[in-house]
């Protein structure tokens, strides 16, 4: 996603010095990964059961394998410091 250059992400508008949530992970790269890994799995399997098989069934079987769960947070965990 190409941002325009006056756009900014939401927490650098509104805590400019704040670290941000999950910033020492590249998720692009993870994300680059996984599909390259899925690429190699799809090349792999054996190719009559690709040709013959059910292909929504086999689709949903690489999606479930290869997906990343997206980073959560737990209510219960988070706690907030006032400075000021």
């Amino acid at each position: 996603m190409k941002r325009s250059p006056n756009e900014k992400t939401m927490p650098g508008r509104a805590r400019p010095n704040a670290e941000r949530l999950f910033n020492r992970y590249d998720f692009h790269s993870v994300g680059q990964h996984q599909r390259k890994k899925m690429a190699e799995a799809v090349g792999e399997a054996d190719s009559e059961l690709i040709r013959s098989g059910d292909i929504e069934e086999l689709a949903r079987q690489f999606a479930n394998r290869f997906a990343v769960k997206s980073p959560t947070l737990i209510e219960a965990a988070l706690s907030v410091a006032v400075e000021g």
